[in-house]
């Protein structure tokens, strides 16, 4: 008389199969909320090197050539900021280059940004 269930081979061969499977998803989502959160995190960091570049453009002044580092807080976390001041040829114009690290001891930047500030008053002629 032939058995009706599954032999043990069978039992452990599907367990096996269904194993690979649900690692397979549990590494897909762990990469998708990894990524998620690094993508936040870039988000973040970019709006503080605008919120930076907005900062010196609203302030009044226009800064000399040189470096500026500095610590902002935004979403519950601290930045670190970096602002290098360069001349142009034209004078009433520098370029800022801008940069924002998640950490303190951090040597790649979350992000960078170049722009171009100009010196207050002075009106710029659009074509």
């Amino acid at each position: 008389m032939h058995g009706r269930g599954f032999t043990l081979i069978e039992i452990l061969v599907a367990l096996a199969i269904l194993a690979t499977a649900v690692a397979a998803m549990v590494s897909g989502i762990s990469n998708h909320i990894n990524n998620a959160a690094y993508l936040q995190s870039r988000t973040l960091a970019h709006f503080v090197a605008l919120n930076k570049f907005t900062e010196l453009q609203v302030g009044g002044e226009f800064p000399g050539a040189g470096s500026r580092s500095g610590e902002t807080l935004m979403a519950g976390r601290n930045w670190r900021w970096e602002v290098d001041i360069s001349t142009t040829e034209d004078p009433d114009v520098h370029r800022l280059d801008i940069a924002v690290y998640s950490e303190r001891g951090s040597e790649n930047p979350l992000a960078s940004m170049v722009a171009y500030l100009g010196r207050p008053g002075k009106k710029t002629v659009t074509p």
